[in-house]
């Protein structure tokens, strides 16, 4: 078949399309897993409707993680003490994973070594829920339970059965978790009935989204928040929050001589109101209890910057060694008045600059700065 030059082009544009189906189409399963939080990967926008039937695989994961049942996370299974108290696991991962809400959750491929809460419900008076959960147990051990006020522990499905449960959530926090020792398990499927926020205080579906809504307050009132579960939680702050939680770790980490890492900080500025994160760690570096930043740091963080005054905190936390460099670097973000005010803080704090330094930058300077800095210049 010969083409014209219309042709082609219709033929050119529709191979195009199939390509771009095509990529879409091997884009469209999805694959979540984790092995160092049980809270990661897990969403509670997804409904169970869009779980896809995916192939059957001969192995799980390719080069299958060791997990231990001696572990901490292996005990769990066995020991309903440790499994009353928070979640601890060191495996988990799903294929086609579904749900996280008062529906549920479906999965097509599921592997836990440790417990993991489903939902945690806070009932005003006792409440009956129904309970549908069924799954195929492949390797390991793996079980749904109800954990009470009390801590007791109720076993709601551990042979995988199709089972349809009605439990009494007694007054007070009650939690679904799953619990797996080495488990592999297919089509994983575990639906809620009677929870509604008519009948309980409070549902949460993650320890984490209960921490920040529970405890949170509370601990940074008190000043005993640990920088490790802040940076966890970072995502489910506002940025007042994390800004808030900042200022208490850095004065933490000023009393224990320790300092932030490049990565630590951009997800904290990230996260909260970088203009007022950064004016905490100005304080701790002006202080000396963190040290000054590099170059490199503080030109990537400028696009964080959204005001003046964050522009000129973060300068200030340049070494003055670097300052020069840092200072070249962050010109395109700075405007002329921005560049005055970050000029005359470093020289009025005991900063110098060569002539050829200055000549480097005087054409970004306005006339009224040059005449403002000449009594600084050599």
């Amino acid at each position: 078949m010969i083409l014209n030059g219309t042709g082609r082009i219709f033929f050119n544009v529709l191979s195009l399309f199939l390509l771009v189906m095509l990529f879409l189409t091997a884009c469209s399963s999805v694959d979540i897993s984790s092995s160092e939080s049980c809270d990661e990967g897990k969403s509670a926008d997804s409904s169970i409707s869009d779980l896809e039937e995916v192939e059957e695989y001969e192995e799980f994961i390719e080069g299958e993680e060791k997990v231990s049942e001696a572990g901490e996370a292996g005990k769990v299974y066995e020991d309903e003490q440790l499994l009353a108290k928070e979640d601890i696991c060191d495996w988990w991962h799903a294929e086609q994973y579904a749900g996280r809400g008062n529906d549920g959750v479906a999965v097509s491929e599921f592997g836990l070594n440790g417990s993991d809460s489903l939902i945690i419900a806070y009932a005003d008076t006792d409440t009956d829920v129904e309970i549908d959960s069924s799954f195929q147990l492949k390797k390991g051990k793996f079980k749904i339970v109800h954990i009470a006020p009390d801590s007791s522990v109720l076993t709601v499905n551990e042979t995988g059965k199709e089972n349809n449960r009605i439990i009494t959530m007694k007054k007070g926090r009650n939690v679904i978790k799953m619990v797996g020792q080495g488990a592999k398990v297919k089509k994983l499927e575990v639906k809620f009935a009677g929870i509604n926020k008519s009948k309980f205080e409070n549902i949460y579906y993650t320890e984490d989204e209960e921490y920040v809504d529970k405890f949170l307050m509370d601990e940074m009132k008190a000043g005993t928040i640990k920088k490790e579960k802040i940076m966890e939680i970072l995502s489910l702050l506002d940025e007042t929050t994390a800004s808030q939680a900042f200022s208490i770790l850095v004065l933490q980490a000023a009393k224990q001589k320790e300092n932030f890492t490049t990565d630590e900080l951009h997800e904290i500025f990230a996260y909260s109101n970088a203009d007022t994160s950064i004016h905490w760690l100005e304080v701790s570096v002006s202080c000396g209890g963190h040290e000054p930043l590099g170059a490199n740091t503080v030109v990537g963080f400028m696009p964080y910057m959204k005001s003046t005054f964050g522009k000129r905190e973060l300068m200030k936390v340049l070494s003055k060694e670097e300052f020069f460099e840092g200072l070249e670097d962050c010109i395109p973000y700075l405007n002329s008045e921005e560049l005055e005010i970050c000029l005359l803080d470093y020289f009025e704090s005991g900063g110098s600059m060569s002539s050829l330094q200055f000549s480097k930058i005087k054409e970004y300077l306005e006339e009224s700065t040059i005449e403002k800095l000449n009594e600084f210049l050599p």
